[in-house]
């Protein structure tokens, strides 16, 4: 995330993010927490982990939000051979935990994302204190060099944003998704890691709940600003 200059000062370097590694930790945390952020962009949440989650935190949780998959809304019950059966499955995960929040009286906002592209600082354009994303290391993971070239190409000409209300759009077809792979043109069932993330920082700070969908934009001067981002929202 950070680094080699984290990961050489250890877990609770200045400034960042505190990474748990312990079952004791988190649960201490969880007690303590006023905001939870649950993941399920690719994969339904593991068996469980709600109610989990849920039974640790204490009074002073206030805002869920879900980093959750467009289109699966509409998602249908698997056909022959579990075709079809994660989409239902994430979807279950969405009302499994919409069902716990609004017993607790939790407000939950739902950030839907498309095929993630990008997620480091846009390559050798961002000086260290203009990184945006994971640390520069990251594009050293990307092995392929087709996925480097659209990684990095990703986060410095993709970089706009454009949301929609709910959950309007549908994923391309797994042959279609396949052709897009190495293309860092924007499409509306592609979504940039660094804007997802943004949004979801903006559905935890925004006043009241949202649902919304997260789709790649042109956008060459880095990500939005703060102000650009609440308009956005108060436009939902």
């Amino acid at each position: 995330m950070y680094g080699k200059d984290y990961a050489d000062a250890g877990m609770d370097a200045p400034g960042c993010a505190r990474v748990l590694g312990t079952t004791e930790e988190l649960g201490e945390c969880l007690s303590k927490a006023e905001a939870l952020v649950l993941v399920c962009d690719d994969k339904p949440l593991p068996e469980g982990i709600a109610n989990t989650l849920f039974n640790n935190c204490g009074d002073d949780l206030k805002r869920i939000v879900m980093l959750s998959k467009i289109g699966v809304s509409r998602a249908k019950p698997p056909g022959p051979f579990g075709i079809g059966g994660e989409d239902a499955a994430i979807q279950a995960s969405e009302k499994e935990v919409r069902q716990m929040s609004e017993s607790r009286g939790v407000d939950m906002s739902i950030v839907r994302v498309g095929t993630l592209k990008g997620g480091g600082p846009g390559n050798e354009t961002a000086g260290a204190d203009q990184e945006v994303g994971l640390n520069i290391a990251y594009y050293n993971t990307l092995f392929q060099l087709d996925e480097y070239m659209c990684t990095s190409a990703y986060d410095k000409y993709t970089l706009g944003v454009k949301i929609s209300k709910g959950d309007p759009i549908d994923m391309a077809n797994p042959l279609l998704k396949a052709a897009r792979k190495s293309d860092f043109d924007p499409y509306d069932d592609d979504s940039s890691r660094v804007i997802a993330a943004s949004a979801v920082v903006h559905a935890l700070r925004h006043p009241s709940a949202v649902e919304l969908t997260v789709s790649a934009e042109k956008g060459e001067e880095g990500p939005p600003s703060p102000e650009e981002w609440e308009a956005a929202f108060n436009a939902l």
